[in-house]
């Protein structure tokens, strides 16, 4: 019996074509009669997708006619087949044959639930942007899940404002004292949160007094809190911060603090950005440069609420000074 295995590569730079798909599709062309030998033929040929998709994009009349000389309707069917086209061209386009094996071929397992999930460490700090999977010899896989870290490519020349923090942007979540319902890393997700659960939420803490007092500011004074810590992709100066509490209307913390850090000496000295504010429920609050008591440059923030609770979304808007780490 053929045991079921999988590979993992990665693609390091695409290299050039090496041969030219129009010239292999007109061998292709120049041997059929009909539609139907078309597309027989053009599903095996180098680069056909390049054809097939023009021709999706026209009338029918683009197809050779049939032997009884009738011009023949595109049917569902054909037009799968140009779409499959499309799909070679793209996969033409990457040109995978210079792919780095991060994960040679290994037996996975059924598909049960005590032995679905298959996880695999890469010792590898090269910087790719595909991944391709072979499975061998055929099978079905449920999920494809590749972690890691974002690098984002920054105009230094010319920056613009971009959300620091954001996933997308390379911030990662590094720390947190709670994600009892939900972890601190949904926050810099992109979009807005669809739920509860889609943001960070803590457990009750159990060190409320009995008697609750609020200062001047109406803030609650309380002993403990809670805090999570995210990396920027890059160093930037903040200019704006946004907390988002939406969803959140009867279990919202009360309070957040936000403050910003840089490595120095292999540490972060933390200086305070956004002081103690109050929050409100299912709100998104805007805190600009008058409210802010520093604005960096910094490569992490730390984020503080009081008591405990849940925040939807945080963003934290700025330019980008550094590349690296270290200012």
């Amino acid at each position: 019996m053929l045991s079921e295995s999988t590979r993992c590569e990665l693609e390091a730079k695409p290299k050039k074509k090496e041969e030219d798909p129009m010239k292999e599709m007109g061998k292709v062309l120049s041997k059929t009669s009909n539609r139907r030998s078309f597309l027989k033929n053009g599903t095996v040929a180098v680069g056909a997708a390049t054809v097939g998709v023009s021709l999706l994009g026209k009338a029918t009349p683009a197809f050779a006619r049939e032997e009884d000389g009738d011009r023949a309707p595109i049917t569902r069917g054909d037009i799968a087949i140009l779409k499959f086209l499309q799909a070679l061209e793209q996969v033409e386009a990457i040109n995978s044959k210079n792919w780095h094996e991060l994960i040679p071929m290994t037996p996975l397992t059924a598909g049960y639930v005590n032995t679905s999930r298959s996880f695999f460490k890469i010792n590898n700090d090269k910087v790719y942007t595909h991944i391709r999977l072979n499975i061998f010899p055929d099978g079905g896989i449920a999920r494809l899940r590749v972690y890691g870290e974002v690098l984002y490519e920054i105009n230094l020349i010319n920056p613009k404002e971009i959300d620091l923090v954001a996933m997308k942007h390379g911030g990662v979540c590094q720390s947190y004292s709670n994600a009892h319902y939900g972890h601190p890393k949904n926050l810099i997700s992109p979009g807005t949160s669809k739920n509860m659960g889609d943001g960070w939420e803590t457990a009750r803490r159990l060190d409320r007094p009995p008697i609750l007092k609020a200062d001047e500011h109406n803030i609650l004074q309380v002993p403990g809190n809670e805090w999570a810590i995210f990396k920027f992709g890059c160093v930037g100066k903040i200019d704006e911060i946004q907390i988002d509490t939406t969803h959140f209307k009867g279990n919202y913390p009360d309070s957040a603090k936000i403050e910003g850090g840089i490595i120095s000496n292999e540490k972060i000295v933390w200086k305070t950005i956004l002081p103690t504010s109050k929050l409100s429920a299912h709100t998104t609050h805007m805190f600009a440069n008058g409210d802010l008591t520093s604005n960096g440059p910094f490569s992490h923030v730390r984020v503080t609420i009081m008591p405990d609770g849940g925040i939807s979304r945080l963003r934290i808007y700025g330019k980008p000074v550094s590349n690296h780490l270290k200012y």
